[in-house]
């Protein structure tokens, strides 16, 4: 989540400080960014002004059917950042 416009990524990992690790590498550009709307804006921004929390646990199963629940509750796709 982006601190100071409230703009949020919401993505899935089954493996959360790979995941982390990642998203900095590209947020930072060490690492060659994708298609993502969150790795410009992290770039352009700077990583100190965005937060990572895990917003819910459950199992590998579920994870796309929970991960459009909450790009839908928090309308990250049209006001935030991520893409579907």
């Amino acid at each position: 989540t982006n601190i100071d416009n409230g703009r949020s990524y919401v993505g899935q990992s089954n493996d959360l400080a790979a995941r982390f690790k990642q998203h900095i590498k590209r947020g930072c550009g060490a690492e060659t960014p994708t298609k993502s709307k969150l790795y410009p804006a992290m770039l352009k921004e700077g990583l100190w002004k965005f937060t990572f929390e895990v917003i819910e646990e459950c199992t590998e199963k579920e994870l796309n059917e929970r991960e459009d629940y909450y790009q839908n509750f928090y309308d990250s796709i049209n006001y935030g950042y991520s893409i579907k």
